[in-house]
This record gives structure tokens, sequence and C-alpha cells, in this order.
């Protein structure tokens, strides 16, 4: 039985079984081809990765939107800009914001001043009316309670209390 090519000519058997390793040579080329262009795909892949870890660039949080929006190779100046135009900080913690400050309630502050709570970290008072009495628990003699008093009375630390200078 003769054998005719695709025009319609006549071949022999070892024509065509040469052409039909070709054409499987030709397919298994193909998808050696397809194989390659994964693999190097892979591989820019993975090289990218690794320039953004050389930047130090996080792969998660804003680390990961500087990932995506660089084109092409990562570089440090690439990095910087989209760092400025979108402010930012790459797992750096932003600046501490003031804790705001807190406003003295008069009910508080007058507890506080009744208790002499308020004391420094070396356990002496920083209130002047609870220093003032303590200073008068510890004084040896009349006159140096009386000093006290009069500082206190001096300085109005108390209001209602006023020294005249009598003893009594």
């Amino acid at each position: 039985m003769p054998l005719f090519d695709e025009n319609g000519n006549e071949v022999s058997v070892d024509e065509v079984i040469k052409s039909q390793g070709i054409r499987d040579q030709l397919k298994e080329a193909e998808r050696i081809k397809a194989e390659s262009e994964a693999l190097k795909l892979q591989l820019a892949q993975v090289e990218n990765a690794r320039a953004f870890d050389r930047l130090g660039v996080p792969e998660d949080g804003q680390g990961a939107l500087i990932r995506k929006l660089i084109e092409g190779e990562p570089t440090p100046e690439k990095v910087e800009a989209l760092k400025t135009q979108y402010g930012l900080t790459l797992g750096t913690p932003p600046a501490p914001t003031p804790a705001p400050t807190p406003q003295a309630d008069p009910s508080l502050e007058s507890l506080r001043l009744l208790q002499g709570a308020v004391s420094s970290s070396a356990g002496q008072s920083i209130d002047p009316v609870a220093d003032a009495y303590a200073r008068m628990e510890k004084a040896q003699s009349q006159e140096e309670v009386m000093a006290i008093v009069r500082e206190v009375a001096d300085k109005n630390l108390i209001p209602g209390v006023a020294y005249d200078g009598q003893v009594q």
C-alpha cells in the first residue's frame, strides 16, 4: 500500500517513520521549552524575592504592597521612592504619639491631698501639705512644729488655715 505526504506525493515507509520521529521530537522540544520558560519565571521570582529581602522589605504588611508596586528589579531608590510617596514605614514602628495630658479633677485632687497619696520613688512626699504633716510628726519640739505651721500658713497651702503668731 503506497503512502502519500500532505502534498499527494508518494513517500516510502522510511520517510514516514522519519517524519513521525521528527514530529515526536518537535512535540518533546515544545514541552521542554514550556517547562524551561516556567522554570525561568520561577527563578526570576525567587531572585526578585531575594533582592527585596536584601533591601529589608518584609513579605507582609506594607512590604507586600511595596513588592507588588515595584516593577522590574527592586533597587533601594525604588523602595525609598514608594515609601516616601505612600508614607510607608516597612516595619519600623511609627513615632509614638504623646499621651494626652490628664485633666485635674478637683474632687480627685482633694482626695489626693487628704490622703497624702502622692509620693516620690524615694518615699518622700512631693505634696507640700503631706510633706508638712510628715515633718510635724518627726518634729522634736513645739518650736519646730510651729515653724512648719508658719511655713504652711505663709504659703497658703491649706485654705482657711492662718497663723496669727500666738501659740496656744
